[in-house]
This record gives C-alpha cells, sequence and structure tokens, in this order.
C-alpha cells in the first residue's frame, strides 16, 4: 500500500465489505516494511460471524474485494510466540 496509508483508510476498505459477510472486528496493524519509503504493510485482522468460513477466506482473500495495488497474503501466527 501506499506510504501514507492509515489504519483507518484501511479500516474504510473492510467495512465496504460489511454487505458481503458480518464482520465483528477488524485490527488494523501497521508493521514495518523494509522499503518505507515505497510502500506501507499492515497485519488486518477480520473477525466474522458465519457459518461457511472457507468461503467467506476466500472472498477476503480475493483480489477483487480491495482497492487495485493492494497486495493480499494469508499470516499464520507463530505458535512458539
Amino acid at each position: 500500500m501506499h506510504p501514507a496509508t492509515m489504519d483507518k483508510d484501511l479500516l474504510q476498505c473492510v467495512l465496504v465489505m460489511t454487505d458481503m459477510v458480518s464482520i465483528v472486528d477488524v485490527t488494523c496493524t501497521r508493521l514495518k516494511s523494509k522499503y518505507e519509503a515505497l510502500y506501507s504493510l499492515y497485519y488486518v485482522a477480520i473477525k466474522v460471524n458465519s457459518t461457511v468460513p472457507k468461503h467467506v477466506r476466500e472472498m477476503l482473500m480475493s483480489a477483487e474485494v480491495w482497492p487495485n495495488r493492494v497486495f493480499v497474503k494469508r499470516y499464520f501466527k507463530n505458535r512458539d510466540g
């Protein structure tokens, strides 16, 4: 994302998706990127109410629901930390 991107900008992107899925909570955490002048890096945690979690995960990972030039990748937390 653009280096000037703020947490509230990402939150707006996620809130647009509320028509498609029931979102319970969203947490946006800015991470340190290697080249901070070129791009910003975020960890976005989205909690949803859903009876079909696989469908929701696929939708949230789809490029169509995010703005252009946003790279979305699934994140797996380290079990040890």
